[in-house]
């Protein structure tokens, strides 16, 4: 294959598309505008995708100043393709951080073949192992089973014992039907059980909510008597400490909702239909910007997403995640937000995407635990609930959801259904 078959592209040192040659629109598929500014990693399989592949590339690439390896790729209407990548780190000018330089090239159909020629033999390998062993354990039962009819011709066995010997084997095998009879029974009442507990779980979070509820009511309510017939004979620090009371009250009431809120979503069944994603994106977005009409925010929302989910909670998912991109870019001067999908093999992976105050991906475990917070209050508000409800609702699903952060370089969150 000759330098003109090469498809090149040079990359960011965080490995965003700089440039992009027609070579590689052609082998696949994404003209340069579309790809321009998006991660390389956007040709990844999902399974490397979540191994992060084309991160562990670049740190090799950095460590050895090349790397050459071969995979399996994805094209923009994905289908996957056999490749080789050359990626070479190159640092110019004395700079500390270096560009990179990919070389993309598409496998021959001879290589495609003797790859698919090779896993295909390895799967073939497997099965006749497998078989093998089959085959070698049936020869044994059926030597067995002769020497069984040697003994017994040998023995002259009656066609009486042979006959209470079948009784025999039935009476066991009626015994084993009685005791995986009775371990379904146990599963039922284990399952009732779970139901039971369920139940009274419920009751319980609905009764500890109300009976907390009167007393914070009264706390509140006291304190606001308080502030309003008293002040004159409280100074300044007693109407300060009367103020921050109702505050955490206040504080309290809401987090024992968002408890109940939260309990809730493990109940009842899921009722799934088809739902623009898109339509819902700007429904979230108009919400937000009349809630904050002073804020500067630029919306991106890819066309003609479609899924087939439970509309109701899954707009509940965007909320919390436009939301969060919302409130994370609150300090920079020109927010950008994204909502958008990556069409794989094994189906979409949606994101949304922010330039905002990111965060370290060493804390990234603790996100989507119940009142985990990995910004301070006084920096960001919120109560910690939010992407505790996102994965739940999710995983109700039958999905996964996961994330990309950097310090002081935004946030991108994934899910799929």
């Amino acid at each position: 294959m000759s330098d003109l078959d090469s498809s090149i592209a040079t990359l960011s040192s965080d490995g965003k598309v700089i440039k992009w040659n027609m070579m590689l629109t052609e082998l696949t598929g994404y003209e340069s505008n579309e790809i321009l500014g998006k991660h390389f990693r956007i040709l990844n399989s999902v399974e490397n995708l979540r191994r992060k592949k084309s991160e562990e590339v670049l740190k090799w690439a950095l460590s050895e100043g090349k790397v050459y390896y071969e995979d399996w790729h994805v094209k923009k209407d994905g289908a996957h393709f056999w490749a080789s990548m050359n990626v070479t780190a190159i640092y110019d000018n004395g700079e500390k951080r270096p560009t990179f330089f990919l070389e993309m090239r598409q496998a021959s159909q001879t290589n495609q073949v003797a790859e698919k020629f090779r896993a295909r033999s390895a799967e073939l390998e497997k099965k006749l192992g497998d078989q093998t062993i089959q085959l070698d354990e049936r020869t044994s039962q059926l030597s067995a089973k002769t020497k069984q009819f040697d003994v017994a011709e040998a023995l002259n066995v009656s066609l009486e014992g042979q006959l209470g010997e079948r009784t025999s084997e039935l009476g066991f095998q009626t015994s084993e039907l009685g005791e995986r009879t009775f371990q379904l029974s146990s599963k039922t009442k284990e399952f009732n059980t779970v139901e039971t507990l369920n139940k009274e779980l419920e009751a319980f979070t609905y009764a500890a909510s109300h009976d907390l509820r009167a007393p914070l009511r009264s706390i509140d309510g006291y304190s606001q008597i308080l502030l309003d017939e008293y002040s004159d004979k409280l100074d300044e620090a007693g109407q300060g400490f009367l103020t921050r009371i109702r505050i955490n009250a206040q504080k309290m009431a809401q987090l024992i909702d968002d408890l109940i809120g939260l309990s809730s979503l493990t109940r009842g069944e899921l009722k799934r239909s088809t739902c623009d994603l898109t339509a819902e994106c700007k429904l979230v977005a108009a919400e937000l910007m009349r809630a904050k009409p002073e804020r500067k925010v630029e919306f991106f929302f890819s066309d003609l997403m479609q899924i087939n989910c439970d509309v109701p909670l899954i707009h509940v998912v965007l909320e919390n995640l436009i939301g969060n991109a919302f409130k994370y870019t609150s300090k920079i001067p020109l927010a950008k937000i994204e909502v958008g999908f990556m069409k794989m093999a094994e189906g979409n992976i949606y994101f949304v995407k922010d330039n905002g105050a990111g965060f370290d991906m060493e804390y990234a475990h603790k996100l989507f635990a119940p009142f985990q917070r990995l910004h301070a209050v006084t920096d960001f508000e919120g109560n910690g609930i939010g992407l505790a409800t996102v994965q739940r609702i999710i995983h109700r699903h039958g999905g996964e959801v996961w994330v990309e952060s950097e310090v002081d370089k935004g946030t991108t969150f994934f899910f799929t259904i």
